[in-house]
């Protein structure tokens, strides 16, 4: 495992819940294989955040890959800017019955870097 993503808060909106996620990437410019759950329901909105004072590199790939491999945002936030914030409009299903396990990824990070993503998942249950 490089790097690591640690839940760092949850809020309900309505019927939604934004899940925020602290990432942090390695010495290697990389995070992956840190499994986060996330109610059923559908992904409505992806947001990258960079820290104040140690954003991600300039280049970075943000990929949120199902149990099956499969990445949800489809390639779209790859070369980002570190320095600015990013957000994607989704309606992706989760998961019917289960919570669904999500592994967020960054790749080209820059070495000991910091950011938050955030998953607002709407109730379709």
């Amino acid at each position: 495992m490089a790097g690591s993503v640690t839940r760092s808060s949850s809020v309900r909106i309505g019927d939604a819940l934004e899940y925020r996620f602290a990432v942090v990437v390695s010495g290697a410019g990389a995070c992956s294989g840190n499994t986060v759950e996330v109610m059923p329901g559908a992904i409505m909105q992806v947001k990258y955040v960079p820290h104040a004072t140690t954003p991600f590199a300039d280049g970075f790939t943000l990929t949120l890959v199902d149990e099956d491999g499969v990445d949800l945002l489809d390639g779209v936030a790859a070369s980002l800017t570190g320095a600015t914030p990013q957000m994607y409009l989704l309606n992706k299903p989760t998961g019917v019955y289960n919570r669904q396990r999500l592994d967020i990824r960054v790749s080209a990070g820059g070495a000991d870097k910091l950011g938050t993503v955030s998953l607002t998942v709407r109730d379709d249950l």
